[in-house]
């Protein structure tokens, strides 16, 4: 089943403008920018705390599973195991499971508790299918991984400003 939902998704990737898409999301300046944006709309908020829990949630998750993961588990990159997969962005070296673009993309989403964040999260979780670099089994993976880091991230930090833990909400105006 993992196969056949990549060779689907992968199928796109052949459209207009949708390898294009992978390459930019995949690369440096796409996380810049994302970075930047987040950060740009944490400052024209004025919410410091949000950028630095979306910063620790990011790295947290992506050292987790760069570190932790995928060397335990070594699994291998649809690319190098499907000859004719379209790879708009290149194949990409090192292990597949768990994606780390969607582990550190779905931590931020949990500490942020916003729905546009959640739905970044997915979309740039599903290029990396539709890019042939990932499995989609690679990408629930790092989903559930990262939503769990972002979600014990919150319940920390809220604890730890409030004396009490929950997870009721997004994080409020004054939490840090």
């Amino acid at each position: 089943m993992d196969e056949a939902i990549l060779r689907v998704l992968n199928g796109l990737a052949t459209l207009p403008g949708v390898g294009v898409t992978c390459r930019f999301v995949d690369g440096r300046a796409g996380t810049l920018l994302l970075v930047g944006l987040l950060l740009l709309r944490a400052w024209r908020l004025r919410r410091w705390g949000e950028a630095v829990r979306v910063g620790l949630a990011g790295a947290v998750a992506d050292v987790v599973v760069v570190r932790v993961f995928k060397p335990i588990v070594g699994r291998i990159r649809p690319c190098h195991q499907l000859a004719d997969l379209v790879l708009p962005a290149g194949c990409g070296s090192g292990e597949a499971f768990p994606s780390a673009h969607a582990a550190a993309l779905f931590a931020v989403a949990a500490v942020l508790g916003r729905p546009w964040a959640w739905v970044l999260a997915t979309l740039v979780a599903l290029s990396r299918v539709v890019a042939g670099v990932h499995w989609p089994s690679d990408i629930l993976g790092g989903a559930l991984l990262g939503t769990g880091i972002g979600l014990a991230i919150r319940y920390l930090i809220q604890r730890g400003s409030t004396g009490r833990g929950t997870l009721s909400g997004p994080p409020t105006q004054g939490s840090p």
